[in-house]
Protein backbone atom coordinates (compact mmCIF):
# COMPACT_ATOMS: atom_id res chain seq x y z
CA UNK A 1 0.00 0.00 0.00
CA UNK A 2 3.22 2.23 0.22
CA UNK A 3 3.52 2.22 -3.55
CA UNK A 4 0.70 3.75 -4.29
CA UNK A 5 -0.56 6.21 -0.97
CA UNK A 6 -3.49 4.14 0.52
CA UNK A 7 -3.99 2.67 3.74
CA UNK A 8 -4.74 -1.29 3.41
CA UNK A 9 -7.91 -2.18 3.30
CA UNK A 10 -9.53 -5.78 4.32
CA UNK A 11 -8.02 -5.59 7.85
CA UNK A 12 -4.16 -5.87 6.43
CA UNK A 13 -2.75 -3.57 9.58
CA UNK A 14 -4.86 -5.85 11.91
CA UNK A 15 -4.07 -9.45 10.30
CA UNK A 16 -0.45 -8.87 9.67
CA UNK A 17 0.95 -8.07 13.04
CA UNK A 18 -0.80 -11.45 13.79
CA UNK A 19 0.65 -13.35 11.53
CA UNK A 20 3.88 -12.24 11.30
CA UNK A 21 5.43 -10.19 13.55
CA UNK A 22 5.23 -6.02 13.72
CA UNK A 23 8.55 -5.73 12.25
CA UNK A 24 7.83 -7.90 8.96
CA UNK A 25 3.90 -6.23 8.93
CA UNK A 26 5.33 -2.89 8.95
CA UNK A 27 8.09 -3.63 6.30
CA UNK A 28 5.17 -5.04 4.11
CA UNK A 29 2.68 -2.60 4.78
CA UNK A 30 4.82 0.72 4.39
CA UNK A 31 7.10 -0.85 0.76
CA UNK A 32 3.87 -2.58 -0.92
CA UNK A 33 5.84 -5.96 -1.59
CA UNK A 34 4.19 -8.63 -2.54
CA UNK A 35 6.00 -12.02 -0.75
CA UNK A 36 7.08 -15.37 -2.61
CA UNK A 37 5.28 -18.33 -1.48
CA UNK A 38 8.30 -19.66 0.18
CA UNK A 39 8.76 -16.91 2.50
CA UNK A 40 5.16 -16.49 3.20
CA UNK A 41 5.44 -20.01 4.40
CA UNK A 42 8.62 -18.94 6.94
CA UNK A 43 6.65 -15.90 8.28
CA UNK A 44 3.66 -17.65 9.54
CA UNK A 45 1.02 -16.48 6.72
CA UNK A 46 0.50 -20.01 5.27
CA UNK A 47 1.06 -22.98 6.69
CA UNK A 48 1.60 -25.11 3.79
CA UNK A 49 2.50 -24.84 -0.21
CA UNK A 50 1.47 -27.25 -2.68
CA UNK A 51 1.21 -27.28 -6.61
CA UNK A 52 -2.30 -26.50 -8.37
CA UNK A 53 -2.12 -30.29 -8.79
CA UNK A 54 -1.78 -30.76 -5.09
CA UNK A 55 -3.86 -28.60 -3.54
CA UNK A 56 -6.93 -30.84 -3.27
CA UNK A 57 -5.24 -33.50 -1.73
CA UNK A 58 -3.20 -31.45 0.76
CA UNK A 59 -5.86 -29.51 2.18
CA UNK A 60 -8.63 -32.80 2.22
CA UNK A 61 -5.65 -34.75 4.25
CA UNK A 62 -5.57 -32.02 6.56
CA UNK A 63 -8.95 -31.47 6.85
CA UNK A 64 -9.50 -34.88 7.71
CA UNK A 65 -6.72 -35.10 10.18
CA UNK A 66 -8.83 -32.37 12.05
CA UNK A 67 -11.94 -33.83 11.87
CA UNK A 68 -10.93 -37.37 13.04
CA UNK A 69 -9.40 -35.34 15.85
CA UNK A 70 -11.61 -34.53 19.51
CA UNK A 71 -14.31 -32.58 18.72
CA UNK A 72 -14.74 -31.33 22.06
CA UNK A 73 -10.78 -30.51 22.74
CA UNK A 74 -10.99 -28.78 19.24
CA UNK A 75 -14.00 -26.57 19.67
CA UNK A 76 -12.58 -25.19 23.22
CA UNK A 77 -8.76 -25.19 21.76
CA UNK A 78 -10.43 -22.63 18.83
CA UNK A 79 -12.29 -20.39 20.87
CA UNK A 80 -9.71 -20.00 23.11
CA UNK A 81 -6.91 -19.25 20.91
CA UNK A 82 -9.10 -16.49 19.80
CA UNK A 83 -10.79 -15.60 22.64
CA UNK A 84 -6.77 -15.39 23.98
CA UNK A 85 -6.33 -12.53 21.75
CA UNK A 86 -7.95 -10.23 24.14
CA UNK A 87 -7.15 -11.75 27.32
CA UNK A 88 -4.23 -11.28 29.44
CA UNK A 89 -1.97 -13.88 30.79
CA UNK A 90 -3.33 -14.75 33.90
CA UNK A 91 -7.39 -14.46 32.57
CA UNK A 92 -5.91 -16.87 29.49
CA UNK A 93 -4.40 -19.08 32.34
CA UNK A 94 -7.46 -19.46 34.52
CA UNK A 95 -9.41 -20.57 30.71
CA UNK A 96 -7.24 -22.91 30.05
CA UNK A 97 -7.56 -24.88 33.43
CA UNK A 98 -11.47 -24.64 32.74
CA UNK A 99 -10.51 -25.92 29.18
CA UNK A 100 -8.97 -28.49 30.28
CA UNK A 101 -10.95 -29.66 33.10
CA UNK A 102 -13.97 -30.34 30.50
CA UNK A 103 -11.71 -32.31 28.48
CA UNK A 104 -10.16 -34.19 31.31
CA UNK A 105 -13.88 -35.29 32.11
CA UNK A 106 -15.00 -36.07 28.66
CA UNK A 107 -15.36 -39.54 27.28
CA UNK A 108 -13.53 -38.31 23.92
CA UNK A 109 -10.15 -38.19 26.68
CA UNK A 110 -10.99 -41.54 28.07
CA UNK A 111 -10.56 -42.63 24.29
CA UNK A 112 -7.69 -41.09 23.33
CA UNK A 113 -5.57 -42.34 26.33
CA UNK A 114 -7.26 -45.94 25.95
CA UNK A 115 -6.47 -46.19 21.84
CA UNK A 116 -2.44 -44.51 22.72
CA UNK A 117 -2.04 -47.26 25.23
CA UNK A 118 -3.56 -50.19 22.23
CA UNK A 119 -1.26 -48.27 20.09
CA UNK A 120 -4.64 -48.01 17.74
CA UNK A 121 -5.95 -45.11 15.91
CA UNK A 122 -8.55 -43.38 18.42
CA UNK A 123 -12.18 -42.74 16.99
CA UNK A 124 -13.63 -40.06 18.94
CA UNK A 125 -17.48 -39.28 19.20
CA UNK A 126 -17.88 -35.83 20.97
CA UNK A 127 -18.69 -37.04 24.43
Amino acid sequence: MGKIGLFPGFGAAWLYPRAMGVAKALELLFTGDLLEAEEAKEIGMVNKLASTEELEGVTMSLARKIADGPPIAIRLMKAQVYKGLGLDLATALDEAAFCESITLASKDHLEGITAFREKRKPSFEGN
